[in-house]
């Protein structure tokens, strides 16, 4: 329970910092609203305030996987690399307000565009505002964040494994480094549940046939 009327918080040293489930709990000194504080810095990075507009959707799988394609329509500059990803935020009905991160699925490009591969969840209500999205909707977002899945060595072979919608990413990563180098050797590992989760053969069958130093394989 918080505070009541009239109190304030403890101010705790740094050295008494705890850490608790994997999260850490920081009580900011005195002045904490200063620019620069953490939690003014918490704050801005909670903001989804860039916009998107989707401008394709497909659905790919009976067991409800979808592609959809968005066009960032801010005046921001937007840039990625395989690997990173944007964080959406919508109000779902009854559910509030939700939040969650999605991977980018398409390669690094300068038309403002990203792909997200989305897999319906009942867990997952987000998902579902998602695939309801008609062509023009817009949509709030932030980033594109997190680290770069291109490797720094240059000569080495590449093996990636991906479990369901978790291949989104992998795709791109192979275009990006094969476009670098067309004779890098990269395999693919992709598990699925069930047969009919199997989507993207045509994306995957045309990497291959481009450069048969890329093979995959799907169990």
């Amino acid at each position: 329970m918080g505070p009541s009327a009239g109190e304030s918080e403890p101010v705790l040293p740094p050295d008494q910092v705890r850490r608790v489930g994997g999260d850490i709990d920081i009580v900011p000194p005195t002045g904490a609203l200063a620019r620069g504080a953490p939690e003014r810095k918490l704050m801005r990075a909670d903001r989804y305030d860039r916009l998107a507009e989707l401008v394709a959707h497909e659905e790919l799988t009976p067991t409800g996987t979808v592609l959809m394609s968005f066009r960032v329509i801010d005046d921001k500059p937007f840039r990625f690399e395989p690997g990173h990803f944007v964080g959406i935020r919508a109000e779902v009905g009854e559910h509030g307000v939700r939040r969650s991160p999605y991977c980018i699925a398409s390669s690094p490009n300068e038309d403002r565009t990203f792909r997200l591969l989305v897999r319906l969840v009942p867990e997952g209500p987000l998902s579902y505002y998602l695939a309801g999205l008609q062509i023009g909707d817009v949509i709030h977002f932030r980033g594109p964040s997190g680290r770069s899945m291109v490797p720094k060595e240059t000569d080495t072979e590449v093996v990636l494994v991906a479990t369901g919608v978790g291949v989104g990413p992998c795709l791109p990563l192979a275009r990006h480094l094969l476009a670098q180098d067309p004779e890098r050797s990269i395999r693919l590992y992709w598990g699925l549940r069930l047969v009919d989760d199997v989507c993207m053969i045509d994306e995957l069958d045309e990497l291959a046939g481009d450069h048969r130093s890329f093979r995959y394989a799907i169990s």
